[in-house]
């Protein structure tokens, strides 16, 4: 990425400052599936959730439907604290988790090798993983293993940084969990060249990067040095 600005100073030593925004970011409204409600023993929740508000409120509630009262602590070791839920409701994002172990949110694959933990060891698969939560065990393997469809609707929260910090399948209301991709960006290089004709004037172009839904909208100069953040 360029950007070409022109200065005429005596001073030619400039701060560059990206500033990011994440694709996602732009990315379509709050979590509004509609799925099959997976009403059996296995799910964390018995038959799901409607929406995050719904979320929420069962959580506080902290009754599954299945006779469990172990919500909060579920949630808490998979990223999602109290001081979480508010922002969960206002901010979540509807995405998908593929059997292929992608989880994609508006177009964007924002975690792979995705796993997930039930209640039943029988619903896991080959080879399925014990979890202990507070004295509780559960099970979980990876989506080519425990999903009987090629894919679920899951509910995606992010952090201040665009990394997904916890997903919950709706259906279910089971964790769900891989490996995260976080936005990069970084200042590559600062160039500076004398402008023909224009004793003291400078034509500057900034070489920058970004990734993995991450991309860069804006650049600040400022006379004291080079610095990227």
């Amino acid at each position: 990425m360029a950007n070409i600005l022109s200065f005429r100073r005596n001073k030619l030593l400039f701060v560059l400052t990206l500033l990011c925004s994440l694709t996602l970011s732009l990315v379509g409204g709050l979590s509004a599936h509609a799925s099959a409600a997976d009403c059996d023993d296995n799910a964390i929740i018995k038959c799901g959730f409607s929406s995050p508000a719904d979320f929420k409120r069962t959580v506080l509630n902290n009754d599954s439907g299945n006779g469990h009262k172990d919500l909060p602590a579920i949630y808490a070791h998979y990223g999602l604290e109290p001081a979480d839920y508010d922002r969960f409701v206002t901010s979540a994002k509807a995405g998908t988790a593929y059997k292929d172990g992608r989880i994609v949110v508006g177009g964007q694959t924002v975690a792979t090798n995705a796993k997930s933990i039930g209640r039943l060891k029988s619903y896991q698969g080959s080879n399925p993983f014990a979890v202990t939560i507070n004295g509780n065990t559960y099970w979980g393997n990876t989506n080519d293993q425990a999903f009987a469809s090629n894919s679920l609707p899951v509910t995606v929260l992010f952090n201040d940084r665009g990394v997904m910090q916890f997903a919950v399948i709706d259906s279910c209301g089971n964790p769900a969990f891989g490996t995260n991709l976080v936005p990069t960006y970084s200042c590559d290089k600062l160039h500076k060249q004398a402008v023909d004709g224009q004793p003291g004037t400078f034509r500057f172009t900034t070489d920058a990067s970004a990734a993995n839904n991450a991309k860069i909208v804006k650049m600040v100069y400022h006379n004291l040095g080079i610095i990227c953040s």
